[in-house]
């Protein structure tokens, strides 16, 4: 399969009990935003900028951008048909992520799992310990 640990913790709630990232739930957020007859945006972090318009059509491509390369690792896996873990799918997305980061890039990348599994463009399956992802057949 790949060079990653498998790391193994018990599963001790229904499997879509928890949505870390929520991902989805900002969708209406952004198209309200998008609808308020806003020209300059004062961020919590980062510059100030106008035309709120452009980097909403930025988020959504890059959300858009990442599904898409999420269902390219399952789908061109070496070991497809054995699937990949939440661990795994995350640290070929961010190689670079060290410590707390990972978490973080777990949590992104979960919820781009769940949209796609909505979408049934992919299917997961558990074990005693594991959640497995594989794309849809």
């Amino acid at each position: 399969m790949s060079n990653f640990n498998r790391i193994e913790i018990p599963i001790p709630f229904p499997v879509k009990a928890v949505n870390i990232y929520l991902i989805e739930d900002s969708v209406p957020t952004l198209r309200r935003t998008e609808a308020l007859p806003v020209n300059t945006v004062l961020p919590g972090h980062g510059q100030v900028f106008s035309h709120p318009e452009r980097r909403i059509a930025k988020i959504r491509e890059h959300h858009t951008l990442r599904r898409e390369e999420i269902l390219r690792i399952l789908r061109s896996a070496p070991d497809a048909g054995k699937g990949m873990t939440l661990f795994e799918i995350t640290m070929t997305v961010f190689p670079q992520l060290k410590a707390w980061d990972i978490f973080l890039g777990m949590s992104e990348t979960v919820g781009h799992l769940e949209i796609l599994e909505d979408k049934g463009l992919i299917q997961t399956r558990v074990t005693d310990t594991l959640r497995i992802y594989e794309a849809a057949r």
